[in-house]
Formats: C-alpha cells, sequence, structure tokens
C-alpha cells in the first residue's frame, strides 16, 4: 500500500520582453504539496508588470510538475512639461524602455535637459520639466531720433540693432550726431526673449545765435535758432534806402536763404538806394550893396549818398556864374545846394561928338546911373541914343 507523500513542484515566473514577442524566465518558486494533490501556485508582485491569473496543477511523484506564470510587461505615460508657454508632451513607454525627451524650442532661451528624466521607464506615471538657460544673441532694437527744426517733434534718424542674453538689462549708447545733443539720459531696459525690447533715444537739434548787421538801418536784435530752423528775418529801415534782403558776407555776395546755419552767423543788410529830394536855390548879388537875394529855387531828385555835380548852372544876364559844387545828397532829402551869381560892372560911355566931350560912368548891371546934362548955344538936347546916327 502506498501514501502520498510530500513532493515538490515547481511556479516559474516569466516577464514580457521590450518587443513583446517573447518572455524571460524571472523567477522560480520550489514549492510542496502532497503526491497527487491540486495546488494552486501563488504570482508574485513584479513591479512594472501585470501579474495573470493564478493556475492549479497536480503534484506528480517525480517532482517536476512545473506552473508557469506569463507576466505583460505595463505601458505608464512620462508628461513632458516644456515650460514654454505650450500645452505639455505625453508620451507612453514599456516599463524598462529607454526614454528619449522630445524636442522643444523656447524663444530667448537654449533648451538644457530635462530635469531627472530616467535613462529607462519606472514602473509608474511621471512627469519631467524642462530646463532652459538664458540663450546669448537675442536682438534688441535701439531707435535714435532727431528734433525736428521748427517744432518738438522727432523724426526716426537710425535704427541700430543690438545683441545680448534674455532678460539682461541693457543701455542704448548714444549716437554722435554732428548738430545734436543727446535729450535727457539714455534709456535702458531687459532684453525680451522674443526680440521685442526698443529703447528709443532723442536727440534736440543745437542752437545758435544769429547777429544782424544793419549798417545805418534801423538796428535789430541778435536771435538764438535751431540749426536748419526757418529764420523769421526781421526788418529793418532806413531812410532813403530800400531793404534788399540779407546777405552771410560783408560783401554782399552771397545772399542768406533764411535756413539757420550749423554755427553762429552775423549777417548783414543790404541797402539799396532810393530817389530823395534836394534843393538848388540861386541867389544874385543885391545892386547896391554886397548881399544876395534869393532868385530862384529849384526842387530836384537824385539816389540818396549820390556824389552829384550840376551839369550846367542858369545863364543869367549881367551876372557871373559861380564855380561848380560836387555834393552828397543826403539820403533824408535835406541836401541843400546854394549858389551866388555876382552881379556884372558896365561902363556907359556918353560921346558928344559936336562938342568933342567924352564922359563914361561906371556901375554894376541893373543900377540906375544919371546921364550928364550937355548944353549947345543955339541948340535944345534931345537925349542920349545908342548909335552915331542917332536914330
Amino acid at each position: 500500500k502506498w501514501t502520498p507523500a510530500m513532493n515538490t513542484y515547481k511556479v516559474e515566473h516569466y516577464t514580457q520582453d521590450l518587443s513583446g514577442a517573447s518572455y524571460t524566465l524571472a523567477a522560480t518558486d520550489t514549492l510542496e504539496g502532497m503526491t497527487e494533490a491540486t495546488m494552486t501556485g501563488p504570482v508574485r508582485d513584479i513591479a512594472g508588470f501585470t501579474a495573470p491569473s493564478q493556475q492549479s496543477i497536480v503534484v506528480t511523484a517525480d517532482g517536476n510538475a512545473t506552473i508557469r506564470y506569463y507576466y505583460t510587461r505595463n505601458t505608464y505615460t512620462i508628461t513632458f512639461q516644456p515650460d514654454n508657454g505650450k500645452e505639455a508632451i505625453r508620451k507612453d513607454y514599456l516599463y524598462g524602455a529607454p526614454v528619449t525627451g522630445p524636442a522643444v524650442s523656447k524663444q530667448g532661451y537654449d533648451f538644457q535637459y530635462w530635469m531627472g528624466l530616467p535613462a529607462t521607464m519606472p514602473a509608474e506615471n511621471r512627469s519631467y520639466t524642462a530646463k532652459w538657460a538664458e540663450a546669448d544673441n537675442i536682438p534688441y532694437r535701439v531707435e535714435h531720433y532727431l528734433q525736428d527744426a521748427d517744432d518738438d517733434l522727432y523724426q526716426l534718424g537710425l535704427i541700430e540693432i543690438g545683441y545680448g542674453k534674455t532678460n539682461s538689462a541693457v543701455t542704448a549708447i548714444e549716437h554722435d550726431f554732428a548738430h545734436y545733443a543727446l535729450s535727457g539720459t539714455l534709456p535702458e531696459g531687459v532684453i525680451e526673449a522674443d526680440g521685442s525690447l526698443i529703447l528709443k533715444v532723442y536727440y534736440d537739434r543745437a542752437h545758435y545765435n544769429l547777429h544782424f548787421v544793419t549798417g545805418k538801418g534801423t538796428p535789430c536784435a541778435s536771435a538764438e535758432y535751431r540749426h536748419g530752423a526757418t529764420v523769421p528775418t526781421p526788418s529793418t529801415t532806413m531812410v532813403g534806402y530800400g531793404f534788399a534782403g540779407w546777405y552771410l558776407d560783408e560783401a554782399l555776395t552771397t545772399p542768406f536763404d533764411g535756413v539757420m546755419p550749423t554755427q553762429d552767423t552775423t549777417l548783414y543788410a543790404k541797402w539799396e538806394a532810393g530817389m530823395v529830394n534836394y534843393t538848388v536855390n540861386h541867389y544874385q548879388q543885391d545892386i547896391l550893396d554886397d548881399e544876395y537875394t534869393l532868385y530862384k529855387v529849384e526842387h530836384l531828385t537824385a539816389k540818396a549818398d549820390s556824389q552829384l555835380t550840376a551839369a550846367l548852372l542858369p545863364d543869367y544876364t549881367g551876372f557871373a556864374a559861380p564855380e561848380l559844387q560836387t555834393v552828397s545828397v543826403a539820403a533824408d532829402g535835406s541836401t541843400v545846394v546854394d549858389y551866388y551869381y555876382s552881379r556884372n560892372s558896365y561902363t556907359v560911355q556918353f560921346v558928344d561928338a559936336k562938342s568933342g566931350t567924352d564922359t563914361s560912368i561906371t556901375g554894376r548891371y541893373g543900377a540906375a546911373i544919371t546921364p550928364p546934362a550937355p548944353s549947345r548955344t543955339g541948340y535944345t538936347f534931345e537925349g542920349w541914343f545908342e548909335d552915331a546916327a542917332c536914330t
């Protein structure tokens, strides 16, 4: 008679390979049970795998009874947090499979690595965040604005592109514009990752002094203007002259164009002589003394400050003309030229042919004379005649 004895049986645990096509023996349990007894083999809790349902087996007398369990490899999810403003990326991996993070980008940053990412998939769902470093050579824009000449607005004159590291502080560099000066202080800013930083620099126009030389004209006050500005040139007047514009040189060869130069400047007024009045008085010597009496007044015109010589004096009977005068005609019309004509003296000869007497009387032209009163016996005196025939 035989009675069942204790005997052994085996439980083999196989885990699924990464390929999914085969399994590899991972562990073997040797257990005991009565021969011909039905035994249920225990399953193991293997990380990363799903255990199969339990199986039963009859223990054989030769101890070769074997239960084989096949564990399927689990799939887990890794959530990649890119930290770049975009949605998370989820990827599934079999347990133990090599893990490769996705390629991601972030404007203004250089990707470093996925923080804590293992080489192979662990036996649980995981989340990993991208590590970024500020990128170099991120562009930023510097705009240089130049002040207008005739108002307080500014116009873009130059654009420069600078480069620096994301989130780093930068200060605009002043540009050397001839005849402009920095307005205020240089702007500062932080370089944005998207390259959107714009620094605006403003420059004021230089001011220069404008002086006016008017000669004998009414004076004009000096003034200060921006270079390139339209200059409201002042008006000036001068008696006897017309204003003919402003000039940049004393020789009056280069007219001023009305735009402020890039330096202190002196302007010179140009004048054109106008026609002005002047007076010529003609005086004739009196008969009885050496005084003169105004005989005629002429009101004439000539260019202001011109040198004038009378071309011809009147020929007055009985008078000697004076020497011609050269005068400068005053611009204010105040010039007066006086000419004095001396009275000529003449001799009247009274001839009495019958008596043989000869009498002479000398006097100034126009003076009254008393002729002699001759007598002759037997005759009556009838007067003096200008011809010998007494006709």
